[in-house]
């Protein structure tokens, strides 16, 4: 074969290659959310994590500040991708009171005023939603390797699946407001 053809039959692969790989770190692979990938955590908070990402409920511990939801990517390489969910009784600061480097701006989620941060923390891109329900604070916060328009893309259908449930650890009168139960009518 010609060795303009391997030529050219390399740099197509090359550009196959750098298309995938930037589809996968900014999010354009993962599709809308889906319902059944919903996880829920036992202090009544809810999220949608992405197809192929493994959810785990974190709770209080020497390396856990918070009690909080996270998504990782199944498999991957490089800078590790994360989906973080927690509650918390202040607002959103880094150790020593410090705010996500980069941009800070009110925006309305799911009808109510919330702070979204941006910016470059650790080599890679943050993004912070940070949101009052009742007396609590709730954050979603978001890892990539690279900078992504997060507010306006297939991200921001993943953050907008937040949703408060009757917490699994309250003792209530009414069992039927807790997810995922059925009772059955009485004759």
């Amino acid at each position: 074969m010609d060795n303009r053809y391997l030529k050219i039959i390399g740099f197509i692969a090359v550009v196959i290659a750098l298309t995938a790989v930037f589809k996968f770190v900014t999010g354009d692979h993962l599709g809308p959310p889906e319902e059944s990938q919903r996880m829920r955590h036992p202090e009544g908070y809810s999220i949608v994590g992405p197809k192929d990402w493994v959810g785990t409920i974190l709770q209080t511990g020497p390396k856990v500040k918070r009690p909080m939801l996270k998504f990782v990517p199944d498999e991957n390489v490089g800078v590790q991708p994360s989906l973080l969910v927690s509650k918390d009784d202040q607002p959103y600061e880094l150790p020593g009171g410090k705010k996500v480097r980069g941009n800070a701006r009110t925006i309305q989620f799911q009808g109510q005023p919330a702070t979204f941060y941006d910016g470059d923390e650790q080599n890679a891109w943050m993004y912070v939603l940070d949101f009052k329900r009742g007396d609590d604070f709730y954050r979603i916060g978001l890892k990539l390797a690279v900078r992504d328009d997060v507010l306006n893309g297939t991200w921001w259908k993943y953050f907008e699946t937040f949703r408060l449930e009757a917490s699994m650890t309250e003792n209530t009168t009414h069992p039927t407001t807790l997810p995922n139960l059925i009772v059955p009518e009485m004759k």
